[in-house]
This record gives structure tokens, C-alpha cells and sequence, in this order.
């Protein structure tokens, strides 16, 4: 993933701005970012798979494709943003 928020992440782990953060403080954000990692690296591994498809393709095979497409990643993208929030409060509350 070489997203904006992954360069602005690496970034700030490179130039030493989070030495000045408390450890816990790391800690949350290092959990969001491994969060939407996983969260990523699951989407393209699915949209992989249907980019795939050809006329060899069973319909039950695309069928479940899409359920994972449609439940799997969204389940986890909805996961991912509450953790946000979660994150968000518990940085709020540290500082």
C-alpha cells in the first residue's frame, strides 16, 4: 500500500516526530495503520481475484467473490472506521 497515509506515516516514523509522543500514543496509531493494512491487502487480494475472472469462471465461484466483496470487506471497513473513532477518543483522552 504506498497510499498518503502510508507516506504520511513512514514519514513521520523517518523524521523522529513520533519520539516526542507518549508510547501509548504510538501504539494507537500503530494499531489503525496495521488495521487499514489488513483491511487493504484484503480488498486488493479480492478485486484481484475478480480481475481474474474469465469465461472458465463458474458462476458460483464469481457469485461468492462478490459476497466476500460485499460482506467481508465491508464488515471490515466498518470495523476499521470504529476503530478510528475508538482511537481517535482514547488519543484525546492520553493527551
Amino acid at each position: 500500500m504506498s497510499s498518503s497515509e502510508d507516506l504520511a506515516y513512514e514519514g513521520a516514523k523517518a523524521s523522529g516526530t513520533t519520539q516526542h509522543m507518549r508510547i501509548e500514543i504510538i501504539t494507537v496509531i500503530s494499531g489503525i495503520y496495521k488495521h487499514q493494512q489488513v483491511v487493504h491487502d484484503l480488498s486488493n487480494s479480492i478485486l484481484t481475484q475478480l480481475m481474474n475472472m474469465d469465461s472458465e469462471t463458474k458462476t458460483i465461484d464469481a457469485m461468492i467473490m462478490l459476497q466476500k466483496l460485499t460482506t467481508d470487506v465491508l464488515e471490515n471497513e466498518a470495523s476499521l472506521l470504529k476503530g478510528i473513532s475508538a482511537s481517535i477518543e482514547k488519543i484525546e483522552e492520553l493527551q
